[in-house]
Order: C-alpha cells, then sequence, then structure tokens
C-alpha cells in the first residue's frame, strides 16, 4: 500500500489548446487518482511532457512516446518540476525544480498558485506551506543570465488532499 503523502500526487487538467483536444479523453481525466514518485517523462499526443505514464493517463491523453517533448522554451530549453507533500496534513510541500534538457539556467522563480512567489536556486529543493486545501496552479519559470533560456512550466496540484 501506498503512504498517505504520495496520494497528494495529484494532478488535474485545465484546459488544452484546440489542436490538442483530439487526443484527450475527459472520461480519462481523473484529478483524485495517484501516480507513484518515478520520473520517466513521456511525451503526449498534445505537445506537453509529462512525468510519467500515470500521469499522462491522469489528464486524459490517449496516447504518448517514451521520452520528453522537444523543448518548448527558447534557444532549446524546458521547465519541469516535481513534488510531494511532507507532512500529515498535506499542507507542507516539498518541490524541486527540473531542467529536462541540461541547460545552463540561473533564474528559478516559483508561483504557488496561492498569492505567494519565491525566487530560488537552480536544482534546489524548497518547501512551501499552504494554509488551505485545494486546488493550486504551480507555475515554475526558468531563465539563463542572458535570457537565451526562457520558459515556464505549470501544474495544477491538489493540497491536503491525504484520503483517509
Amino acid at each position: 500500500m501506498l503512504p498517505k503523502s504520495l496520494f497528494i500526487i495529484l494532478f488535474a487538467a485545465l484546459s488544452f489548446s484546440a489542436s490538442s483536444q483530439s487526443c484527450i479523453d475527459p472520461n480519462l481525466i481523473d484529478p483524485t487518482a495517484p501516480c507513484y514518485l518515478i520520473y520517466a517523462p513521456v511525451c503526449g499526443c498534445d505537445g506537453v511532457t509529462y512525468g510519467n505514464d500515470c500521469e499522462a493517463t491522469n489528464h486524459g491523453v490517449t496516447s504518448f512516446t517514451n521520452g520528453p517533448c522537444q523543448p518548448n522554451g527558447s534557444n532549446g530549453c524546458s521547465a519541469y518540476f516535481v513534488y510531494g507533500s511532507i507532512d500529515s496534513s498535506g499542507l507542507l510541500v516539498e518541490f524541486f525544480d527540473i531542467e529536462m534538457n541540461n541547460s545552463v539556467y540561473q533564474s528559478v522563480t516559483w508561483d504557488f498558485g496561492d498569492g505567494n512567489t519565491l525566487n530560488a536556486l537552480p536544482n534546489s529543493t524548497i518547501q512551501h506551506q499552504y494554509s488551505a486545501k485545494g486546488l493550486y496552479q504551480v507555475c515554475l519559470t526558468i531563465a539563463s543570465a542572458d535570457s537565451t533560456c526562457l520558459d515556464t512550466y505549470c501544474q495544477t496540484m491538489i493540497v491536503a488532499d491525504t484520503r483517509e
């Protein structure tokens, strides 16, 4: 059985571009389904890189290929992050930024979806305390000093859903 803290690793899809709707099955979208914490990226038919096949399926993606999608940021950089609840309340969440194409970036900006933001060092683990349960759209923006690398990645997450 998975620990309760893993059940916080849930994702919800809010919107898709018109061109990607044909590869999204709304019946597969399940924002309450847990996914494992293994980073094994897949490229969805909607052109979005998902952390693993479970995450893609829970977003309603009907087909995907192994490996990340082509970078969508400028000069080949592509932001991504993973997260997990680290306390029994589910309100304290730990985040880690990942640049999927090994480009050099010096600036990391987090927007936690609750009105709070944070500038951090690249490849660092950070923690954020939410004040209430709910859905939050968290965004990570990475950039190089000369702005040749600039990309933003957002995920909608459920905070404090510990499935008791």
